[in-house]
């Protein structure tokens, strides 16, 4: 009984991750996942950087995306636009 009920909530879980990446859905082929934009930023931060415009410093560490596994850095852009999807009503949600 209680493997079922376990099951049961991951699959809840799995819906909700899934009408969460819904929400956030992106057009451009040439477009950076999300989860990929936003480890990009921690990295960032973790480096050293100290504004959103010096995460292009890292664009050209080709040693760092071996590491992270990931083709193309995100630029300033593309980050500044991933978290200007988040208006109050999802941060509020959030916490």
């Amino acid at each position: 009984m209680s493997r079922s009920r376990i099951t049961l909530e991951t699959e809840s879980d799995l819906n909700r991750r899934t009408q969460r990446s819904r929400r956030f859905t992106y057009t451009s082929p040439q477009r950076h996942p999300p989860a990929q934009t936003l480890v990009a930023f921690i990295i960032s931060v973790v480096a050293g950087t100290r504004r959103l415009a010096h995460t292009d410093w890292l664009r050209a560490d080709k040693a760092l995306h071996a590491l992270l596994g990931i083709e193309r850095f995100p630029g300033t852009d593309t980050v500044r636009n991933l978290f200007s999807r988040f208006r109050q009503g999802h941060i509020e949600a959030f916490w």
